[in-house]
């Protein structure tokens, strides 16, 4: 379960927020991390997120690297996540309670999409 704050220095603007959830790897990596309350190893985090996107697991290294390169810098920089490089340690930090509303709705959205049949885009591409 996410860990909620309603702290002024946490909250994050409506750009920042869309810029984050913009991507459907970087969603999946949150959508991952908030129901663990342990951090994962970025390995582990880029098989979960292989299996939310439903691809093959011979993806899952492609999905490792971009995990490692650009998204979890990205949820990072938004203050986010806590990334260690050099042990490939990710762990979700206290989410500002206006970007748990919006995540919930792109899970559920997401979800409703899913159950429609409907592709999800970062298949066809690395995103």
């Amino acid at each position: 379960m996410s860990r909620t704050s309603d702290e002024r220095s946490d909250v994050l603007s409506l750009d920042e927020i869309f810029d984050v959830l913009v991507s459907p790897r970087r969603r999946k990596a949150l959508y991952v991390l908030r129901e663990r309350s342990e951090p994962v190893d970025v390995d582990d985090l880029a098989g979960a997120v292989a299996t939310e996107m439903g691809v093959d697991a011979d993806r899952q290294g492609r999905i490792a690297v971009s995990l490692d390169h650009t998204h979890l810098p990205k949820l990072e920089q938004a203050r986010l996540v806590d990334y260690d490089r050099e042990t490939g340690i990710v762990e979700l930090n206290t989410v500002p309670r206006q970007f748990e509303r919006y995540l919930r709705y792109a899970a559920e959205d997401d979800e409703r999409a899913r159950g429609n049949g409907a592709a999800d885009p970062s298949d066809a591409k690395a995103q």
